[in-house]
Formats: C-alpha cells, structure tokens, sequence
C-alpha cells in the first residue's frame, strides 16, 4: 500500500471526526504521529522523483490532484484539542503482526461508534519490541509513558510484561494484558482479559470427565505447559501418563505412545507445534479412527485440521462463537479490509487477537464510565521522576466493575484482575468438519448442546472378538450351515445379547486371529490375542472368560466384573488305598496296642506270683502240722491242690481279677466302636492336598494356560512358593503349558495322576460336573474377577458396566450360569456321582479283605497253641519216663 494512501485513510478519519463532533469546528485535532511520518516520506519520495519528474501518463494528472487534496486537508486539519476530547493508549507488540493491525482496528471501531464514545476519541501509540527483551520492554514502556498514554496493552512475553507491570503499578497506569499468565503473584494496576488457569484447569477436568476418559497421556512441551495442565495430572479420577514433547523429531516418542495401546491423549503445546506433532501421528497411523486427542490450546479452531480426517476425533475449546453476529462481522470487515499489511492474516482470528478487540473496547467502557463523573486529563510522566497519574486509581476502578460483551463472551474481572466468569465452547474436529458441540461455564461445567462423536459411536455395530472356551463362548452344534452371530453360543454370547438390548447396539462376533486372551510379547512390545485387537483398534470389545488383571486395565477398559473366582488345581480323583490285611487293628495306635500287650503280660506275671505264693504259704502251714504232703493221682500234691483252692479263695487275686476284666470290658468297648468303621471305610490315597504340596515336589508335574491370566499371576508374583513354581513350569521341557483348557483337561485325564493343571474355579466347577474322575484340590490361589474389555477410553464401558449391574441385581447372571453350567452340553452328569465332588472316604460293606487279619491272627494263635501242647506233652512224658 502507498504511503499517500494510507496519509488519506488516516486523514479520512479527521474528516469524520469533524462532521461527527460539531462543538468542535472551532478546534482542530490533533492527528496520530505516524501521519507526520507519512507526510515526510511523501516529501522525500516528491523530492527524490515524483513531483520533480514530467507527467508522462493520462493518470498522472489525477495523482497529482488527489496528493494536492490530501495536503490542503492535512493543512485544514493540522492543530491541536483540548486534552480531555482524546485519551491516548499504547501497545507494546512484537512486530508488526495481526495483533497490531487488530489494536488499530478496535480503536477505530471505538471511535465509529458514538454510543460507546460519545464526547471521547481514542488515539494509538505502538512501539516494538523483542520477545523476552526485559530491558527494551521497559525502555519503550517508559517511551509510552512520557508520550502521556492512559492504559498500555501489552507485550505477548511473559517475562517482559512483567517488567511493564512493574513500571505501570509504580506510576499508576493501568496495563491490560490478554495472555495466559500462571504467575502467582498479582499486580495493583494489571488486568488480565485471558482466562484465568483455575478456571482453564477446571474446564479441562469437566470436559475429559464428560468424555468419560479413564486412561490417557498427557503431553506437555515445556514448564509453563506443565503448569497448565498440572491439575488434570494430579486429579485421582483416571490414569494418566506424563509425558514431555521432545524438541523436534516426534517419531519414536509416538511410538512409545502406540506401543502402550492407549489412544487417548491430552495434547498441550504451542499453536505452532499442533500441526506438526499430528502430522508425525498421522505418518505412524494415529490419526486413525478410535484415537481420540483433547487439544487444551485455545486457538484449535485456527489449525489446519482438513490433513487429518482419516477418522479421528480432536476435541478442544474455544472462547470464540463463530455463529455469533459480532463475529461474523468482524470477521467480514478483517477479510476486506484494503489498509491491513498483505503479509498479516487475521482470519481465522486467533484467541489473543480477539481478546486485544475485547480489551480495547473493555477500557473503552471504563472510560466512558468515569468521565461522566469527572474529567480525564493527560499526563507525560518521565520514568526518572516520582510522579503518578491522578487519574490511574479511579480508572482502574471502573475497568474492575465494567462489564462488556465481546468477541469472547461477557468480559467481567474479580477483585484481583483476573478473569473467571467465562463462557467457553466445545469443539470437535470429525470426518465431517469442525463442530461446536457444547458449552462449559464453572456454573453448570461442560454441557453438550447436540450429540457429540462419543455418543455418536453407540449407533454403530460393534466388533466383538472372544476366544472359544466352554461355557463362555462356544460353537453352536447342529447339521445346519449357520453364519454371523448365529455361529456362537454361551454364558457370554447370552450375556452380551441382554446388555446389548438393554444398551441398544449392534455387534459382530468373531474368533480372535491368534486365539489368545491377551499378554504383552516382551520382545515386539506389542500385545497379542483379544487384549491386542482391542488396542490395535481391530476389535471394540472382547468377551469371554478373560481376567481383569492390573496389567490389561492399563492399555483397554474393563467394564464392572461380571463374576468373583479365583485360581485352583484341576487334579485327578483321590486313588483309594487297597484294604489292610491288619485293617482290625486300626481302632488302636501302635502305642495303645504296645500297652494293652503289656498289661496282660503283667497282669498274667502278677497273677503267677500271687498264686505261687499261695502255694507256699499252704505248704508252710501243712509242715507244721505234721502231715507230709502226697501225690494225687493225678500227680499233684495235696498242697498244690490246697494252694489252689487257696488261691481262689484269696482277696488280692479277686482284686486283680476285677480291675483286670473292667480293664478288658473298656477297651473292648472302645475297640468294637471303632473297629466297624475302620473296617468298613476305604481310605483314599491323595498325592497333593494344596498348591503348597505341589511346589515341594517334583515328581508331579503342573501347568497352565500359556499367556493368560493365570501365567501371569505366577509371573508376576513376589511370593516364594508361586516365584519357585513359574520358575519349575518354565524348565520343563516339554512344555507343561497348554493353549487352551480343553487340552489341559485332556493331559491331565491321561497323565494317570502324573499332571495337575491350574485354571479358574468356574472352569474348574464347569469341568468337574461332566468328567466324574476329576477334582478340585486344595482352596484358592488368589482372587480374581471376568470382565468385559473395552478399547481404550470407549464410551459404551460404563453403559455395559450399569447393564450387567442391573442383570446382576435381577438375578439373570444366576440364572444364566445355572443353565449353562448344569444344564446344556452335558451338564449334572456328577451331580448324582457316589463319590462327593471332595473325595471324602465311604463307607462300604465288608469284604474278605477288610476282616482277613482277624482269621490270621486266629490261625497264628491256634498254631502257637499246637505248638505249646506238643511241647508240654513231650515234656510230661520225659519226666513220667524218667521216674
């Protein structure tokens, strides 16, 4: 643009104000400085060429005419007003950018508009200055102050305006900023129109709660960006992972990203660094349908997002309504306006452009306000002197208590300058464009106005990867030739209708690729079988019998379990002992035995004694008597035989004989209620009784489901015994590992007692009611729960998750795994089983074999009593020879 044009612009304007204030056709006004300036190119530039040189062109004329003009009316205009009539304000910008051209552009639309202004102009003076140039910042900001200026707006940088809040509290100028500033300390005489970082911090936690986001990063750029999003950080309602941007190449800290399986990302750095870091996402599939990226910078609506509409959904804020008639306008009038600069775009308008308009016409209103009360003055104040602007306080008063509609919604200020009262505006970024789908304020938080993409999503059919295991997830028997869902049966399959009729949504079942639930590879750093689907976004949810486990819920979403288990031994049944030859002696230990034995043997000896003492005495008493003792015939002594009657006679033996048969009656008494069930229950040979007895040996070996959940307990686990068992499983070779439980059913049937496998308590209760030769050993390992699994951030999770809940309480989830577990496919063929499902011992009737030691111990006896009367008879025959 030429420097005549601009002098006619500006001249133009001193037109309008003439006709527009009459009271002041005896003054004149005093013009802008810059027009000066542009007057003094224009008499070099007349100088060195134009005005000296010959007309060579038809238009030449007219050129010569219109500068005459511009002239005659700088001369008619040039003068100076009364200081009250025009209010001087300064900025302070980094160069000559869209927020110089939008401060200008304010001014003027404040001067056009007589309602705002009626008896008052506003008159600009910018300087320049570098980002972060704390000693230039203040140089030019003491520049404005000696120019005479009632406010300055400005700079951008955070550690330069500082130094100017320093300068403008010490001299009482108001300063108006329209930055985002985390800075704890506020100053006497700045005001902040950009949103205060609670109230920001605020509306990020609102709306990622309303997304129903659990899992997610977080990745900042530097310090000030961590400051921004500290509260979403430190907030305990989801998992975040921090990370930092790195300076430039973003490929393999997005690879880190994908690598985790989250698709959920809070994206916090500068306007300029948006489109590159998606682009890089983009190069490595994560801008695919399913990621989802919440941008907290508040000029999203300015990126150039069209490159990224391969299917994922960026959500952001804005403080801007571009339906707004305000800002249609406006934005009509920055596309056509001929005096911007070519190389300053202005639209789409950034957030901190709108909020110079905004300030502008804020302290506009200030103004107005209080020179209804008092007269403004102006006053150059020197940086060196002490002196304040009287009129600075009451001013800032009225810019605290002024309220204006702007561009970003009501501008209203707290007692400290900051702003959090503000309206702001849900955006989403889809295949079909940029959308505004709600509102947040700290009044109500985030409230969505139209359906948004995650409620969009519940029409669509759903993907539902699962891996066959009876009785969750089955394949439908029958001759006909099914397809689609019709192909699957099951607790899970049953289960997943009545949610999805509850819920309202459609799905498609299908086999898992790999047929595995779901374990990281630490070798790729990938996650496979159902758990890998999900994240990979090849699946939408994943039923079955598949574990919630701590390492799953960080890459997808669990609904609420939808049953309680836990981990035992699928073992073989108890192998029953074969009867004891001596099993009659069992009601007695060997140590009972052992005194009984020796209690007969003394009594017996005691009685031997007694009745030899008996003899004595007898014998003793006939000597003295006189009368020699004979034989009998039968060979005995008469004192023997006295002895004898004697002895039957004798108090003491009939003591002994008493306490000797009590004796006898009790433990015979003891013997025989114990004998009958000794002899008639079998007792059952049980190798391992607890997963503690299948650690300390060997000889017995014991797996699991490679890769599922139970793998991964035994891997993770810090306890000895499950750390000493993994280690056991993984030496053996060959592998003691299974893929599926089918197969370990199968090993553990045909190992003849040698093989114990290790699985879920509903599997286990499922199995053991249609293999009657199997059990349970032993109690619980741990406690765990089935789920459904989500992708990650899916918002149909707390939907199932309030379904199954509802199922729970009217019992259907009872219902459905009695008919599956005791009725379908087999189902209660043990239920009847003689032998209970613990193998306890039974009783049985009586067999040879049970009672066989009884009639060896009589032989055994009868033969030593053969054996004694030959002997005897021997020995009486020798003595009656040998007399």
């Amino acid at each position: 643009m030429r420097e005549e044009e601009k002098l006619f612009y500006y001249l133009t304007q001193s037109v309008f104000i003439k006709r527009t204030f009459p009271q002041f056709k005896d003054r004149f006004l005093d013009l802008p400085l810059h027009t000066a300036r542009l007057f003094s190119s224009m008499k070099r530039q007349r100088e060195e060429s134009e005005w000296d040189s010959p007309v060579s062109s038809p238009e030449a004329p007219l050129a010569m005419l219109r500068r005459v003009s511009l002239l005659v009316v700088l001369l008619a205009f040039t003068g100076r007003a009364a200081a009250s009539d025009v209010i001087k304000i300064g900025g302070l910008f980094n160069s000559q950018n869209e927020y110089e051209v939008i401060f200008k552009y304010a001014v003027d639309t404040v001067n056009r508009d007589r309602s705002l202004l009626p008896h008052t102009l506003l008159a600009t003076h910018e300087e320049f200055v570098q980002p972060d140039d704390s000693f230039n910042s203040s140089r030019k900001a003491c520049l404005l102050l000696q120019y005479g200026v009632a406010a300055i707006f400005g700079p951008q940088s955070g550690q330069s305006a500082a130094h100017v809040q320093s300068i403008c509290d010490a001299f009482e100028v108001p300063h108006l900023e329209y930055r985002w500033d985390f800075g704890l300390t506020t100053h006497a005489y700045s005001v902040n129109l950009y949103p205060s970082p609670s109230t920001l911090s605020k509306a990020y936690i609102d709306v990622l709660e309303t997304l129903q986001w659990r899992k997610f990063f977080v990745i900042y750029e530097n310090n000030e960006s961590l400051a921004r999003v500290q509260e979403v950080v430190k907030s305990e309602m989801w998992d975040v992972i921090l990370r930092q941007l790195p300076v430039q190449d973003y490929r393999p800290f997005l690879n880190g990203i994908r690598a985790a399986g989250v698709t959920r990302v809070v994206l916090d750095v500068g306007r300029d660094k948006i489109h590159p870091f998606l682009q890089q996402a983009q190069d490595l599939g994560m801008t695919a349908s399913g990621y989802h990226y919440f941008i907290t910078s508040l000029d999203l609506h300015t990126v150039e997002l069209m490159d990224f509409r391969q299917g994922a959904t960026f959500t952001g804020l804005s403080l801007m309504d571009p339906s707004s008639p305000l800002m249609q306008r406006i934005t009509h009038d920055l596309e056509s306006d001929s005096l911007r600069p070519d190389h300053v775009s202005l639209t789409p308008l950034k957030t901190e452009a709108a909020l110079i308009y905004d300030a502008v016409h804020f302290f506009a209103k200030a103004v107005d306000d209080l020179s209804r009360s008092i007269r403004l003055y102006e006053v150059s104040l020197d940086c060196a002197g002490d002196s304040t602007w009287e009129h600075g306080t009451a001013l800032l008063n009225y810019i605290n208590l002024a309220e204006v509609s702007g561009l970003t919604g009501l501008i209203k200020l707290d007692e400290d300058g900051s702003r959090r009262d503000v309206t702001l505006h849900i955006i989403e970024f889809t295949r079909e464009g940029l959308n505004h789908v709600g509102k947040w304020d700290p009044a109500n938080g985030a409230s969505y106005t139209g359906t948004h993409t995650e409620e969009k999503q519940q029409d669509k059919t759903l993907v539902i990867t699962s891996v066959l295991s009876p009785p969750y997830v089955m394949l439908r028997k029958g001759s006909e030739q099914l397809t689609g869902n019709e192909r699957y049966e099951g607790f899970c399959v049953d289960l997943i209708h009545k949610v999805s009729e509850i819920i309202g949504f459609n799905y498609t079942i299908k086999a898992a690729d790999d047929g595995l639930y779901g374990n990281l590879d630490e070798t790729t750093g990938k996650w496979r079988g159902m758990i890998g689907e999900l994240v990979n976004q090849k699946a939408d949810l994943a039923i079955g019998d598949l574990t919630v486990t701590y390492e799953r819920e960080k890459v997808v979403d669990f609904t609420m379990p939808w049953m309680n288990l836990g981990i035992s031994i699928l073992y073989q049944k108890a192998i029953r002992k074969p009867p004891s030859l001596f099993a009659f002696l069992s009601p007695f230990s060997a140590d009972v035995w052992l005194i009984v034995i020796t209690a007969y043997l003394g009594i017996s000896l005691l009685l031997f004694v007694m009745a030899r003492c008996h003899v004595w005495a007898a014998a003793r008493r006939q000597s003295r008597r006189g009368s020699p003792s004979r034989l009998t015939e039968g060979g005995e002594s008469d004192a023997s035989k006295s002895g004898a009657e004697m002895h039957e006679r004798s108090v003491s033996t009939h003591i002994l004989n008493g306490l000797w048969w009590f004796f006898t009656l009790v433990m015979v008494s003891l013997y025989a209620s114990n004998v009958g069930g000794a002899l008639t229950v079998q007792r059952v040979e049980l190798p391992i009784e607890s997963v503690q007895d299948l650690a300390l040996q060997t000889k017995i070996k014991y797996g699991t489901i490679y890769g599922g959940s139970t793998w991964q307990f035994f891997k993770s686990s810090k306890i000895p015994t499950y750390q000493r068992m993994f280690a056991f499983m993984e030496s053996q070779r060959p592998t003691v590992y299974t893929n599926s439980y089918e197969e370990g059913v199968r090993r553990v049937q045909a190992s003849g007692g040698q093989y114990a496998y290790m699985l879920e308590t509903s599997t286990i209760e499922y199995i053991t009611d249609r293999h009657c030769d199997l059990r349970q050993v032993g109690g619980l390992i741990d406690s765990k729960s089935y789920g459904f699994a989500l992708s990650p951030g899916s918002s149909h999770t707390k939907a199932i998750s309030q379904a199954i809940l509802n199922l729970r309480e009217e019992g259907v989830l009872e219902a459905l795994k009695s008919r599956w577990w005791k009725q379908k496919r087999g189902g209660g063929k043990c239920a009847h089983s003689t032998e209970d499902s613990e193998g306890s011992d039974k009783a049985i009737e009586l067999g040879l074999e049970n009672v066989g030691g009884v009639f060896v111990v009589l032989v055994v006896g009868m033969s030593l009593a053969l054996m004694v009367a030959v002997c005897e008879f021997a020995w009486k025959s020798r003595a009656q020879g040998a007399k």
